[in-house]
């Protein structure tokens, strides 16, 4: 796979729980498990406080980490304990 088609199939994101039974489920997540997250990404604005977000997933470099708001998580599959 070539570097720069590779660079847009990885991203960083910060993930933002829409509410609190979706932030239950995203702390059951272990490495391994295989899960569908929905939702859309977002930048934060409260008061002096910007956090900036790629609303993009397909860039690269600085500034490239997405800030996402999960409004579902499907299991698809876990890890065997």
């Amino acid at each position: 796979v070539p570097a720069e088609q590779a660079m847009q199939m990885v991203s960083n994101m910060h993930i933002i729980p829409a509410n609190p039974q979706i932030a239950k489920e995203i702390k059951k997540v272990k490495r391994g498990d295989l899960v569908r997250l929905k939702g859309e990404l977002v930048e934060v604005k409260d008061q002096d406080l910007v956090w900036t977000s790629s609303l993009t997933p397909t860039d690269t470099g600085d500034g490239a980490c997405e800030v996402f708001r999960v409004s579902s998580i499907q299991w698809i599959e876990k890890v065997k304990s």
